[in-house]
């Protein structure tokens, strides 16, 4: 008796993680077949290194999705590779960024005033 319960407790407890799984696959097929933009979110921080194609930031918490202060490379995107002319390392910046693809997209990046 204890083991069926034990099953039907685990069981009820990955429900959730199915249903938040499913909600984001709804979620990208809706961006698909509208041609919405995908969502966006803003940070500050200081940034650590630079690439041709990416720019490495250590930047605060990003409550909008649950981050905390970390430092993590975004991608510039191949069709904005001027966007990250005007930063240098050692720069506080503001920036926007999107997920795509498994990626993080930089959108905007700035000198914080």
């Amino acid at each position: 008796m204890q083991m069926r319960i034990a099953i039907l407790i685990a069981a009820a407890s990955l429900l959730p993680l199915a249903a938040c799984g499913e909600q984001a696959s709804e979620e990208r097929s809706r961006v698909a077949e509208t041609g919405q933009a995908e969502r966006t979110f803003a940070g500050t921080g200081e940034v650590t290194a630079l690439a041709s194609d990416s720019v490495t930031i250590d930047h605060g918490p990003i409550a909008e999705i649950g981050w905390p202060a970390m430092t993590m490379a975004f991608k510039a995107p191949s069709s904005s590779p001027d966007l990250v002319t005007d930063v240098a390392v050692g720069d506080r910046v503001n920036f926007e960024f999107r997920e795509s693809d498994g990626d993080h997209v930089l959108t905007s990046i700035r000198a914080a005033p």
